[in-house]
């Protein structure tokens, strides 16, 4: 494995133009992979790309701007969802929020808001008032926000969201699970870039596995 490494870094000396996927990643160093795969909701041919964050979490807001840029050219095959990770019972409300916007078709309004609000204005945005409030001030309806907070749909996919961050293993955000089978953390790319790369490889490996019948 070094020696592809090697040989790889004496070929861009060289000037040789290598593509972006033909640096080697390593399961266990670069990426984890998970001893039990999770549910995905990717459809038919595409390979999930599921981001667990928490809007709390400077780290998160940081990270968006790499998943935004990487959204405008991400692989073909690549189908991205955001879990919101309650990894603390204080999240939750977060959470809710995040679905809450999503069944209403507002979360165009709410989610670089909110992260800017909690991060570059530095505003205290955390109980479930604050957030319906924040919500008004955005243009969303107070009432029709904390309704679809309240609601079974809401709640639900709550759950389920913390029951996959349990399943995947999560302990930090921002985390990214590719397929259901791959976990790529900060810690182990060494860099929001690296991140991205790795996700590129995962994504284009089960897109080729899939069409291998592998």
């Amino acid at each position: 494995m070094r020696i592809l490494k090697s040989l790889t870094f004496a070929l861009v000396l060289m000037g040789v133009s290598l593509p972006l996927w033909a640096e080697n990643f390593d399961p266990g160093i670069d990426y984890t992979v998970l001893p039990q795969p999770i549910p995905t909701d990717a459809p038919e041919g595409k390979v999930e790309v599921a981001e667990f964050f928490w809007y709390g979490c400077p780290h998160c807001h940081h990270f968006e701007p790499k998943i935004q840029a990487w959204l405008e050219r991400k692989p073909e095959a690549a189908h991205f969802v955001r879990i919101p990770a309650s990894l603390n019972p204080s999240w939750r409300p977060h959470a809710e929020a995040f679905y809450a916007a999503e069944a209403l078709g507002v979360s165009d309004k709410l989610h670089k808001p909110l992260f800017d609000a909690i991060h570059e204005q530095r505003r205290r945005i955390l109980s479930r008032d604050q957030l319906a409030r924040f919500a008004a001030s955005q243009g969303i309806d107070e009432q029709k926000f904390r309704d679809a907070m309240d609601s079974f749909l809401v709640q639900s996919r709550v759950r389920r969201a913390d029951d996959l961050a349990r399943r995947a293993g999560i302990r930090g955000v921002p985390s990214v699970v590719v397929a259901g089978r791959y976990l790529v953390t900060g810690q182990q790319a060494g860099s929001y870039e690296r991140m991205i790369e790795i996700i590129d490889h995962l994504v284009r490996q089960e897109a080729a596995r899939g069409k291998s019948g592998g």
